[in-house]
């Protein structure tokens, strides 16, 4: 009799030991599965930024050369050589609108794929484009005075287009914001000079004409607005 209860006790301690041990086996599977799912996805993670990363730079890259080209098609004199710059430039152009799309598809709240994208337009010469993706940057957060610029010099093409009164005031307020975060910004200083001194704009306003004039004087010097304004100012 007590024979078969050690026999009875013996089983349960057996059966106890695996059901622990099994408890413990599945335990293992379910953290080897958790660790292994975290490894997966944190590769895919990295990809995915080396990827984003990647059609930024294509785009930027893209966007540089189109640049470039730009600048040369403004040197050259021969009609028929000036539109086949103007080909290489469109191909850059939209080589660097795919780079930067994908990009914001990939994360589309993420500022850097529009502004890429607005920099894109305004060299094509979509300046309402241009200023669609500006606004979009400074909604999703991005203050800084580039895209102030950026903005109101786009806004500032526009209005050589449309002559609305609209469009260059708010050229105005985004280049004027521009400085009032980086007041040595040569590019929106140059800007309003040249607004204030374009016969289309009404509101000429000497005082900031002369203090935009002297930014540019100090700031770059041998610059050919600089030269510009010297020979201005000699002259009367």
């Amino acid at each position: 009799m007590i024979e078969g209860l050690s026999k009875n006790r013996e089983t349960r301690v057996l059966d106890a030991r695996s059901g622990s041990a099994a408890k413990w086996i599945v335990l293992g599977v379910v953290l080897v599965g958790a660790v292994l799912g975290a490894v997966y996805l944190f590769a895919q993670g990295e990809r995915a930024q080396r990827i984003y990363e990647r059609d930024l730079e294509n785009g930027r890259t893209a966007l540089s050369l189109a640049d470039q080209t730009d600048l040369e098609v403004s040197r050259i004199e021969d009609p028929k050589e000036r539109r086949s710059k103007r080909r290489i430039r469109d191909d850059y152009l939209a080589k660097s609108k795919e780079s930067f799309q994908l990009a914001r598809d990939q994360r589309p709240e993420d500022p850097e794929p529009h502004l890429g994208l607005g920099r894109v337009a305004y060299l094509a010469g979509r300046y309402n484009e241009a200023v669609e993706q500006f606004e979009r940057v400074l909604e999703l957060g991005d203050q800084s005075a580039i895209t102030h610029f950026e903005l109101g010099r786009s806004f500032a093409r526009w209005f050589n287009e449309k002559s609305s009164q609209e469009l260059i005031d708010k050229a105005l307020i985004y280049l004027e914001e521009a400085l009032m975060l980086d007041p040595d910004l040569l590019g929106a200083h140059e800007w309003l000079a040249s607004i204030y001194t374009d016969p289309q704009y009404e509101r000429t306003d000497t005082g900031k004409l002369r203090r935009h004039e002297d930014a540019v004087l100090r700031l770059a010097p041998d610059s050919p607005l600089a030269k510009i304004i010297r020979q201005e100012r000699e002259g009367q």
